[in-house]
C-alpha cells in the first residue's frame, strides 16, 4: 500500500489538509490507486505509447492486456476525489493568503496574461 505518512505529507502540501484514513471513500480510492500503480508499473505498459493509434488500447484483447479500462476508471475516481478539495479552494481563495499548492495554482491562473500558457483564462479554469 502507498506509504500513508508520505502521502499525507504530500496531501498537506497540495491541499493543506490531512486525509481521513477512517473514511471508506478515501481508503477505497487509495487501495484502487495502489493496485493501479502496482499493475501498470510493468514493462508492458509503455507498449501502449507505441501503438499506431491510441484507441487501439481500448480493443478488448489489448484492453485486457494493458488494463486501459481500469486506468481510465482509476483516474476518473482520482479527479472525483480531488474535485471537492479544488471546489472548496475556489470558494475560499484569497490571493493575499496562499495556503498551499492548490492556492498557488489558482493564483497563477488569475494572474496569467500569456494566452499560450495552460494557466490562461478559460483553459486554466478548465484545468481546475
Amino acid at each position: 500500500m502507498l506509504n500513508i505518512s508520505i502521502l499525507n505529507a504530500l496531501w498537506g502540501i497540495l491541499v493543506g489538509d490531512k486525509l481521513d484514513l477512517d473514511d471508506q471513500r478515501t481508503m477505497g480510492f487509495l487501495t484502487k490507486f495502489d493496485k493501479f500503480l502496482r499493475e501498470n508499473g510493468s514493462a508492458v505498459s509503455p507498449i501502449v505509447a507505441i501503438l499506431p493509434r491510441p484507441e487501439m488500447a481500448t480493443w478488448p484483447v489489448l484492453d485486457h492486456i494493458f488494463g486501459f479500462s481500469f486506468a481510465k476508471i482509476t483516474f476518473g475516481d482520482a479527479v472525483s476525489f480531488i474535485q471537492s478539495y479544488v471546489d472548496s479552494h475556489k470558494k475560499t481563495f484569497d490571493p493575499d493568503n496562499i495556503r498551499d499548492f492548490t492556492d498557488l495554482m489558482l493564483a497563477e491562473i488569475e494572474k496569467t496574461t500569456d494566452s499560450s500558457s495552460s494557466f490562461y483564462g478559460k483553459m486554466g479554469w478548465d484545468f481546475f
